[in-house]
């Protein structure tokens, strides 16, 4: 059996998650985007690199506004945030050539999400 080993990750695996309050709404609210990892910004959503990544090129699609759920957020926003995967895709594509893509969203923490309380949408190059 084959084992997916990424040790840079211990220390997320190992901490409750959204002790120290919602990463992803300090991110939104930075007024500097390196620490938080933003890339983007755009108006509904933002595009922030995983701190604890899968593989390199790991990044998430993040709505601004503060909801567990996709049933809690406005169509707009969703439709924004599927807009940023494609460009996100487009640029993955260029920089990463990846043979392949992944999207997903793990909603509410039985589904594996470890922020469940902040909807995103993860986007990992795949070879």
């Amino acid at each position: 059996m084959d084992y997916l080993w990424t040790p840079w990750r211990y220390h997320y695996v190992t901490t409750p998650g959204e002790a120290g309050g919602c990463v992803f709404c300090a991110a939104i609210s930075s007024k500097d985007d390196r620490p938080p990892l933003v890339v983007h910004r755009a108006a509904r959503n933002l595009v922030i690199l995983n701190r604890f990544p899968y593989t390199n090129g790991h990044v998430m699609v993040v709505p601004h506004q503060h909801a567990a759920t996709l049933t809690d957020v406005a169509d707009d926003t969703l439709a924004e945030m599927i807009g940023l995967a494609k460009l996100t895709e487009r640029h993955l594509r260029t920089l990463y050539h990846p043979d392949g893509i992944n999207l997903g969203m793990n909603l509410g923490h039985s589904a594996g999400a470890g922020i469940a309380s902040h909807l995103h949408l993860h986007v990992l190059p795949r070879w």
